[in-house]
């Protein structure tokens, strides 16, 4: 029956990442996952876009000094590959 009065909004992208930035107090992570303040005209942040767009260029510079990450180039990197990966962290997911 408690009805609370506390400024806050539903927005659940990427909520794990939310929460941790939060917690740890990091606002690059709080801006990528889009909970700092932005007016109406920002265009939303996708922080796993972001993420791939960095792991697949660190592939690319491990396969230049390493023959052994060569194979890793032909690997279909998506966003939704690595958006699983990455969200599980945030959960402590285990495997049973």
């Amino acid at each position: 029956p408690y009805i609370s009065h506390l400024p806050i909004q539903w927005d659940a992208t990427c909520n794990g990442l939310q929460h941790l930035g939060l917690l740890i107090n990091d606002a690059n992570l709080c801006r990528a996952v889009n909970i700092c303040p932005a007016d109406v005209n920002t265009v939303p942040n996708d922080v796993y876009s972001d993420l791939l767009a960095f792991i697949k260029e660190q592939i690319v510079d491990a396969a230049k000094i390493d023959d052994e990450f060569l194979p890793l180039l032909e690997f279909p990197l998506t966003r939704k590959f690595i958006k699983r990966s990455l969200m599980t962290i945030s959960y402590s997911v285990t495997v049973l």
